[in-house]
């Protein structure tokens, strides 16, 4: 479900014509349907087994790090699943889960 989360409503800030800066909601009702339900989900499963949930996500972005399942799509995809659970794990569980994901670094290049 991770590799396959569906993308968050898109909310774009811009300058109204008062010159007022305003939040503006992009609509597609059948891609946030989909996420919420995705969403809701993985908070479930989260409640579940937090520990599961963190490795899985841990192992993917460790993936897109070493480059064995690099791609925009696979990056995305893990960003806003590992967004959609915020919350779901108990506090100190969830700080230290985003210190590693912060923290996780692309190895360094052969010479």
């Amino acid at each position: 479900m991770v590799s396959r989360m569906a993308k968050p409503e898109e909310v774009l800030v811009v300058e109204n014509d008062q010159g007022e800066v305003v939040r503006e909601f992009m609509k597609d009702t059948d891609s946030i349907n989909l996420y919420k339900n995705m969403r809701e989900t993985l908070v479930y499963l989260t409640h579940l087994d937090y520990a599961d949930t963190e490795r899985i996500m841990t192992e993917k972005l460790h993936n897109q790090v070493n480059g064995t399942e690099w791609s925009w799509k696979n990056l995305n995809t893990l960003c806003w699943a590992i967004g959609s659970i915020s919350g779901a794990m108990h506090e100190e569980d969830e700080k230290r889960f985003l210190v590693t994901v912060i923290k996780v670094r692309r190895p360094p290049m052969d010479k």
